[in-house]
């Protein structure tokens, strides 16, 4: 049988403390019954000194972890914003791109031309292939678009969640 971690004592020293401060409440609670169900007064402030140092244990540890914590997942909130951002300044660059070269005069029978070949068929296909290279363009930009948004958002909501992480983990 193997020994437990030092995680689970802590464990399970905390949860034996906080049954014995349960018990203690309850003797309080009951005032003149606590000497009758033999919890002596002595045992009862034992347990409660134990409690107190355990908790205190953990919230110094958290208190320590606590600025590292906020600070590297400030660093990742902020780091997925400026992801999301750069992604959408690319998508707004290439989306003028592609509105100045639609402004240009026979922007695409100059294309479908470059594509054309000899061929009847070739003379056929080469219009579908510019449109449609058009339209996946056009696609691959509201990808990337709403990919950076998404992003963005999760940035943000990284950033506004390193506060109240460790502020539950105190509180508890």
């Amino acid at each position: 049988m193997k020994a437990p971690s030092p995680d689970e004592n802590s464990m399970q020293n905390d949860e034996t403390a906080r049954a014995a401060l349960q018990t203690s409440r309850n003797a309080n609670a009951l005032g003149a019954n606590a000497l009758q169900e033999n919890v002596a007064p002595r045992e009862t402030q034992l347990n409660e000194a134990s409690l107190r140092r355990n908790v205190t244990a953990s919230t110094r540890s958290a208190l320590s972890i606590g600025p590292r914590w906020r600070s590297v997942a400030r660093s990742i909130g902020v780091a997925c914003f400026l992801l999301g951002a750069l992604l959408l300044i690319y998508v707004f660059r290439q989306t003028m791109i592609g509105f100045g070269n639609f402004s240009q005069p026979d922007y695409l029978s100059m294309q479908i031309r470059r594509v054309q070949g000899d061929g009847m068929g070739e003379a056929i296909l080469a219009p579908v292939i510019v449109i449609g290279t058009e339209f996946m363009k056009l696609g691959y930009l509201l990808a990337l678009g709403l990919l950076g948004s998404i992003v963005m958002a999760k940035g943000i909501q990284f950033f506004a969640a390193s506060e109240s992480v460790i502020d539950e983990a105190l509180e508890d």
